[in-house]
Parts: C-alpha cells; structure tokens; sequence
C-alpha cells in the first residue's frame, strides 16, 4: 500500500470518528442562535416568528460558541438582511433571513407602555441612539417575551438603563441587551492632579459617574479614605482605587501626639513625640516634650495616646 493511500485512509478514520461529533456541535450552536433570533424578533417586532431559518452563505462559515448572547440587527433596514454579532469574539456575519410562518402576537402582549403582567421584561428603543448617548426612560417601551425562551433581552432592568449610555450606534425598534448598554456608577476621583504621597481627602477627592464596569477595588466614599495618601501620581477623571493608596497609621514615627491622662474626673493632657507607627490599641514608645522621658503608651487614636 503507497503511503499517500495510507495518509488518505487514515485521515478518512478521524473524520468519520470524531467529523459527526464537530457537525453536531456546529448544529447545535447554529440552532441556538436561531433561537436566540426568535427571541429577539418576539421583542423587537411584536410577533412571534416561526420557521426561521438563516442562510449562512457557506456551510464552511463556523459558528463560535458565543460567551454573551449573539447581537442581531437589519442593517439594511429590509428585514431579511441579517447581522450577527458575537461581541465578546469581535466576530459578525451578514446573513439571509427566512421565515416560512409569521404569528402575530396576542393584542397588548407584545407591548406595554406601562409594564408586563407576566412573562419576561425587554426593553425597546424608541428612538435612534449613538454610542455614547444617555439613555432616558422616555426613550424605552417595555416588552413582554415568552420566559422560557428568553436568553437575548434577560439581565436589564430599568434601574440599570435609567442614566446609562449605549456603546454602540442603535436604531429604533433596538432591544436592548446586555453587550449594548455600559451601566452608571458611582466612585470617587480626584479634583486636580494628585502628586506621590499627598494626602486624600473631602478637599481634594468627589464623587463622580462613571460608565461601564468599574474595578473591583474602586472607592465610592469618602470615609474610606481616613489617613489615605496617594501611592502615585493621581489623575481627575479616573475612580480612585484601594491599589492606588496607602493608610497611614493613626500614629506615625515623629508625629507629636496628645498624652491623655485621667485621674477619676480629672483629664490632663500633654504634649510628646512618637518614635515607633501605631494603629489605635497599639503600644508604642514616646517621648515626653518637656523633659525628654520616655515612657511607653497605648494609642487610642489619630495622633493621641495614653501612657501604661
């Protein structure tokens, strides 16, 4: 037996072994983005579509395991000419619709202008938004879909459109999903450049929206940042995070601290230096102002302590 024969009979085995398990993965994936269409065609035109079909051009185009729900749009505006995109793979493809039978939905199930009795809630444009633009709850109609088939429009609610921008150019009649919107949020961030080792607080720090995710260790209040100093150069415009400052300790080596001494009623307080850090409930040792003694003291507070 040639070798070339040999190669071709052994590459013939691994198609037949392990082809039909890749076409029926490849099948599955396609029949959920139809699905997925089907959802999206209940939101955005009113009705319910059955018998869609897509012509994929090439049986050779595959269909990538989409991490978030597929985004489809009319590009032309013709409704048959199809987009899909799978954003989080930067992959799209233009596509024919078809559809063999075409169900109109129940009077007053599709769309509500008040809310959805039952079912899942979608939310629809009623105007043109480009990337970037605020979303108004003027500009959104509710949307009933059927729940057990719902993957495209599920996650958003009203509280999380209301104020949030769109990342992307929408038409009107667009039903927003997940991969459109880039949601408020709140942080602090600093009011004009911020040196190395300059210490933060309500003077120099406000509140501020920002869009889109936000880190994991942002700040949002100012209380967070009792003693905080800057580790770096801080920009405005950008959320403060916990990874971009430090906490001073409530007493710092060289700081001149408060000696509280109580007697019954009686508090005297003095004056010393701390010569070690120390958070409060800490012991350190200080230095008495007046005649230089050293003696050892608890903190019990920003730049206050009291001797053992």
């Amino acid at each position: 037996m040639s070798r070339t024969l040999l190669l071709s009979l052994i590459l013939s085995l691994l198609w037949l072994l392990g082809g039909p398990r890749a076409l029926a993965a490849e099948a599955d994936l396609r029949a959920e983005m139809v699905v997925q269409l089907q959802v999206w065609l209940a939101a955005s035109q009113g009705e319910e579509a059955r018998g869609v079909s897509l012509d994929l051009l090439d049986r050779r185009i595959r269909v990538p395991a989409c991490d978030t729900p597929y985004v489809f749009s009319f590009p032309f505006n013709d409704g048959r000419t199809l987009r899909v995109e799978c954003p989080g793979l930067n992959w799209s493809i233009v596509t024919r619709m078809n559809r063999e039978e075409t169900l109109a939905a129940p009077a007053g199930a599709a769309r509500s202008s008040a809310g959805v009795v039952g079912g899942q809630q979608a939310y629809q444009l009623t105007v043109a938004k480009q990337a970037g633009d605020l979303i108004a709850e003027a500009d959104l109609q509710v949307l009933e879909v059927d729940p057990a088939r719902v993957s495209v429009a599920r996650g958003l609610t009203l509280a999380q459109l209301r104020g949030a921008k769109v990342a992307r150019d929408l038409a009107v009649g667009s039903v927003l999903q997940a991969a459109d919107v880039l949601q408020a949020g709140t942080a602090l961030t600093v009011t004009t450049l911020v040196p190395r080792g300059t210490a933060l607080s309500e003077a120099n720090t406000r509140p501020a929206t920002f869009y889109g995710p936000l880190p994991a260790d942002v700040i949002t209040s100012v209380e967070s940042l009792r003693r905080a100093v800057a580790t770096g150069p801080l920009q405005p415009g950008q959320p403060l995070r916990l990874s971009g400052i430090r906490s001073l300790a409530d007493v710092v080596r060289g700081d001149e601290v408060v000696v509280a001494v109580r007697r019954g009623p009686v508090s005297i307080e003095s004056y010393a230096v701390a010569e070690d850090d120390g958070m409060t409930g800490d012991q350190i040792t200080v230095r008495s102002g007046e005649s230089g003694e050293r003696f050892n003291a608890i903190v019990t507070g920003v730049r206050r302590v009291e001797p053992l």
